[in-house]
């Protein structure tokens, strides 16, 4: 869902995990949807005796479901996580110094609940709730925290709310030098390097410290212990992926031409649904050449300006200024000026159609046949929105049509149920498919969530 975004073989994985919610939560008597167990695999579900408890960890398994409501909106699957996260809310209460704590622990039978340790983890089911309602509620655990909540989601927490400069004081006059999260925002605050100087030297000196227990000494099949939380956020202006943390909070990813990634230093001081900010120093002596996608971004028109600038700190210089339709998944190319700062800053003039609001159309490289002279595709609906008409065309190498074949409308995608069609298409005798481009064509002028999964080429 992450990697291969919008391929419909993922996200109608995506909904067999959605499905099973329905079996692994429920609504006890107390009118509160829980997961049922802290014992369950894909098949089995404990429930007598100390395994009928909900517990924090049991919500790792929302990731596939709100990646798929972030991809198409999902109703039925959304209805279920914000019931999940309104019953969060529910077992928030007055802790014995009188501040509201999260008791995570939940016996779903009784109701009964207690402190678990790891209610943090919850945090991350609440902010995709708040993303999606716009409600404070679900934000409220974390503005009660703040300003050291500003780090426990994997977006730029801070700038999505508006309140860098309410909080930025208050965590600058509790200094803490030795914590990595400190650091981090205390150079995004300040601008002030040195404190990302002495962040990555620590991480640095761990991470050698670490070097036999994570690769000969290992001890464990499934992870290193390398910090790489801080660099994701200063890199891609927020955390794509990090253990426990099941809602992708980056708002843009890089490509480099050649491999030059290790050649350009970039920091995102700035990173909002309408807004990114970001710095960039290449040491090398030559142009390095690079392709801005866009992730967690609201969709429209953006005014881009970039321009170049002695150090970190100082205002840019001779700037170029161009506006582009800019949302999730789509990018633009950036070259990066030798041993100089590059400077760029995005932000949205007006808004777009909403990604949920739009159809889409999707087929995946296993949904390509070729029998003789007959080429078989199947077409997904993966979005909450009816699809139009459309066309699957096939080009060989050098553009040059060999076939296509009309593709009728489908259905929304709300359920499990795969929405498909199998669409025939006639090639020309003889056609090599060597490097052939098999292409989702959608009548008119329709807006997809993605372009992403309208295409794929042929080996």
């Amino acid at each position: 869902m992450l990697l291969d975004f919008g391929n419909p073989l993922h996200i109608e994985r995506a909904w067999e995990t959605a499905r099973a919610l329905e079996t692994l939560t429920g609504v006890n008597k107390a009118g509160h949807r829980h997961i049922r167990s802290s014992y369950f695999s894909g098949s089995k579900m404990a429930l007598e005796g100390v395994w009928g408890w909900s517990k924090p960890q049991g919500h790792l398994l929302l990731h596939p479901v709100i990646a798929l409501v972030d991809y198409n909106g999902a109703p039925g699957p959304k209805r279920i996580l914000l019931e999940l996260a309104d019953s969060v809310l529910a077992h928030r209460k007055a802790g014995a110094d009188g501040s509201m704590v999260l008791r995570g622990a939940v016996h779903f039978d009784s109701d009964e609940d207690e402190v678990d340790g790891n209610e943090r983890l919850f945090y991350h089911l609440l902010w995709a709730a708040y993303r999606w309602t716009g409600q404070q509620k679900y934000l409220q655990p974390m503005l009660d925290a703040a300003p050291s909540s500003a780090m426990t989601v994997t977006a730029s927490l801070a700038d999505h709310v508006r309140s860098r400069e309410a909080w930025a004081p208050k965590l600058l006059a509790a200094e803490r030098p030795a914590d990595d999260g400190w650091r981090h925002l205390a150079w995004q605050w300040t601008g002030e390097t040195r404190w990302l100087e002495s962040l990555y030297t620590d991480q640095v000196g761990d991470a050698a410290v670490r070097e036999y227990i994570n690769t000969e000494g290992s001890l464990w099949i499934d992870r290193v212990n390398v910090p790489h939380g801080e660099v994701q956020r200063a890199r891609l202006g927020g955390v794509a992926l990090l253990r426990n943390s099941y809602v992708p909070g980056h708002v843009v990813s890089w490509q480099f031409a050649g491999h030059e990634d290790e050649k350009v230093a970039i920091l995102v001081s700035e990173a909002a649904p309408d807004r990114v900010r970001l710095r960039a120093y290449n040491l090398h002596s030559a142009p390095v050449k690079a392709r801005l996608t866009a992730w967690n971004i609201d969709p429209g028109r953006w005014m881009v300006v970039q321009g170049t600038a002695p150090d970190t700190v100082a205002p840019p210089a001779a700037t170029t200024t161009r506006q582009l339709d800019l949302e999730r998944s789509t990018g633009f190319d950036v070259e990066f000026a030798p041993r100089t700062v590059t400077t760029l800053d995005l932000r949205r003039v007006s808004k777009g159609t909403p990604y949920w609001s739009r159809p889409d159309l999707g087929l995946s490289a296993h949904d390509i046949k070729v029998e003789g002279s007959t080429m078989t595709v199947t077409v997904h609906s993966v979005g909450a929105k009816a699809t139009p008409r459309a066309r699957v065309v096939v080009t060989d190498a050098t553009g040059a049509v060999l076939g296509d074949a009309a593709v009728p409308a489908l259905g929304a995608a709300l359920s499990p149920t795969p929405v498909t069609t199998m669409v025939r298409v006639p090639l020309q005798a003889g056609a090599d498919l060597g490097g052939a481009r098999v292409e989702i064509v959608p009548s008119g002028s329709t807006r997809e969530i993605t372009t992403r999964n309208n295409a794929v080429t042929l080996e």
